[in-house]
């Protein structure tokens, strides 16, 4: 049939003139249709006809598409250039960015961004060199020997030499210091070997000597001019010099004097990996809602804590990631023993107290079960956790028995009263979300049996002074734990006075014993069984009700790369591999 279709065609074709075929030709003398003529293709076509043609070029051109991702997704990727801010909300204003002084997150975070230690946590939380080459440790575990990288570098261009480090060290040991670590390196003596080296001894062998390591090291050209006394009053508290991978740019004031905003820049100097971004700035807000505000408006891109109520604010937000970072932070209620007019110097009262705490109400309203419940001074996930200590579980009818067995008796009120004197317990506790709502649920079901409560709410800035004064009589509060799950800077008896953190003025000569064996044998079976023995006299004495362990919730817009940590040590720590964040790119061969 084609054939014969042809041999019609061109019987037609033959039969038109020569003349015709020569105009023909020079009227249409190209070989290929011009866009005007293909314009004028539809007019021919039928209407299945069309719909063929459409469904082809859709093909080709997805076809073509699809060859073009092909070869980008295979051959270039998104490389990370330099630029760009990163701002973070807080609501804490800084004071003492120094780290022998921070205490505060907030003095902590902008102190690891600015300072550098010898040694650093990786995003494994292993320790590995910063500011040393090297470290060697002698075989009884009493010398630390560490040498510098060369050509390091301060922020005012100075070069970072061990005089540094002996300064740091020498300091750290003396009364001007609240480092963490001054318990450490308290009775270790630090010497220079050479123009690069230096040496630590101790007089008892310690493995955790190495944590100490990480603290951060202050220019003595800087410093070496500034009393003992003058100190924490010194300018370089608030615009530091330091030899980190970032530096003091900016701060901004309201006309009040109030700090408002915090900025750093990159330190093109580091000696480390030089950071992708260029600036970042903290913007001090007065509550967490002001900071929600600021993050919903795209004011801030991050959070450095969100307690539930503000996580669960911002959760339709499909810009921000949600971090939940393990941190060995666990909240509290310290008894304040020290309080000789007390009733919470009966133990049956805290006994009763223990007992009539809904940890499980609190952990599921408040924490909505992020994180766990504890019962002891060292957190489940620690080696030297002992799970077979005493528990108290939510028992009223055990309270309440417990009391009565105290000689406690309910009056006319139905208030426990004793030798004419009704049980009424002070609660306090700080003005955060999270801590608001489980002091509330706590006085509920303490006063629910016939106890007295009194709630106390304080803010943030009277905390270091409520401590210091230990004016309170049960304290419901939040506290970091050593990385190393070290319960001896809150419960030895010689960190009960100021500055020392033994909150509930806990003295027990048998406890002080396994805290001092545990320190020296720290990293062995012999230094568990000590901290798991000390463990059950916590628990047998009530010296607090351990409440909680949660996360740290670390909300950040999606377009910060690179953050890669799962466990910190405490807050600061999620800028472990800051250097490495960026929000810029560009695509490259791969």
């Amino acid at each position: 049939m084609i054939k014969n279709f042809l041999q019609r065609l061109k019987n037609r074709f033959a039969a038109i003139p020569e003349f015709e075929h020569r105009v023909f030709r020079q009227i249409f003398n190209k070989k290929h249709p011009t866009f005007k003529q293909i314009k004028y293709v539809g007019r021919f076509l039928t209407i299945q006809e069309k719909r063929v043609v459409v469904i082809l070029t859709c093909l080709a051109l997805f076809s073509f598409i699809l060859l073009i991702g092909r070869f980008w997704f295979f051959n270039l990727q998104a490389k990370p250039i330099s630029g760009g801010t990163y701002i973070e909300g807080t609501v804490s204003e800084p004071k003492f960015i120094n780290p022998l002084l921070a205490s505060d997150d907030i003095d902590l975070d902008l102190s690891r961004l600015i300072f550098s230690g010898l040694l650093k946590y990786d995003k494994n939380l292993e320790l590995k060199p910063d500011l040393a080459e090297n470290v060697s440790v002698s075989q009884d575990k009493k010398q630390y020997t560490v040498c510098l990288k060369k050509n390091i570098f301060w922020h005012d261009g100075e070069k970072l030499t061990p005089e540094d480090i002996l300064f740091t060290f020498n300091l750290a040991q003396s009364d001007v210091s609240k480092s963490q670590f001054k318990s450490l390196i308290k009775e270790s003596e630090a010497q220079q070997l050479d123009e690069n080296c230096v040496q630590f001894k101790l007089k008892n062998p310690s493995d955790a000597f190495m944590s100490a390591l990480t603290l951060g090291i202050l220019p003595k050209h800087i410093w070496q001019n500034v009393t003992q006394e003058n100190f924490s009053q010194s300018e370089f508290n608030l615009r530091p010099i330091g030899s980190g991978p970032f530096q003091f740019k900016s701060l901004t004031q309201d006309r009040s004097n109030v700090l408002k905003a915090y900025t750093l820049e990159r330190n093109e100097k580091f000696y480390g990996h030089v950071a992708n971004l260029q600036e970042i700035t903290f913007k001090i807000y007065s509550d967490f809602n002001q900071a929600a505000e600021a993050l919903k408006n795209k004011e801030i891109i991050g959070l450095g804590y969100a307690p539930k109520k503000i996580r669960d604010e911002v959760a339709g937000l499909k810009n921000i990631k949600h971090y939940p970072l393990n941190l060995p932070y666990y909240t509290v209620i310290f008894f304040n023993l020290k309080d000789q007019n007390s009733p919470l110097k009966d133990k049956a009262v805290r006994e009763a107290l223990a007992y009539l705490t809904p940890k499980k109400q609190i952990f599921k309203d408040v924490l909505n079960e992020e994180g766990q419940i504890i019962d002891s001074a060292i957190l489940p996930f620690s080696s030297a956790y002992n799970p077979n200590i005493t528990k108290y579980g939510f028992n009223p009818s055990l309270a309440e028995k417990t009391l009565t067995q105290a000689g406690w008796q309910k009056n006319q009120r139905g208030i426990f009263e004793k030798n004419g004197q009704e049980l009424e317990i002070t609660l306090t506790t700080v003005s955060q979300p999270d801590l608001e709502t489980t002091a509330k649920l706590i006085q509920i079901a303490w006063q629910d049996i016939g106890i007295k409560i009194k709630s106390i709410t304080i803010s943030p800035d009277q905390i270091a002074e409520v401590i210091k004064a230990r004016n309170f009589q049960s304290f419901l509060y939040g506290v970091l734990a050593n990385s190393d799950s070290d319960p001896y800077f809150l419960w030895h008896s010689s960190q009960i006075a100021p500055p020392g953190l033994n909150l509930s003025g806990f003295n027990n000569r048998k406890a002080d014993e396994l805290l001092e064996k545990a320190e020296k044998t720290k990293g062995n079976n012999l230094g568990k069984k000590y901290w798991g023995d000390f463990q059950e006299i916590i628990a047998e004495n009530i010296p607090a009700v351990f409440l909680y362990n949660t996360t740290y919730s670390y909300l950040v817009d999606k377009k910060i790369k690179g953050i890669d940590i799962n466990y910190i040590h405490r807050p600061s720590d999620r800028f472990i591999n800051i250097e490495n964040w960026y929000i810029k790119t560009k695509m490259v061969w791969k």
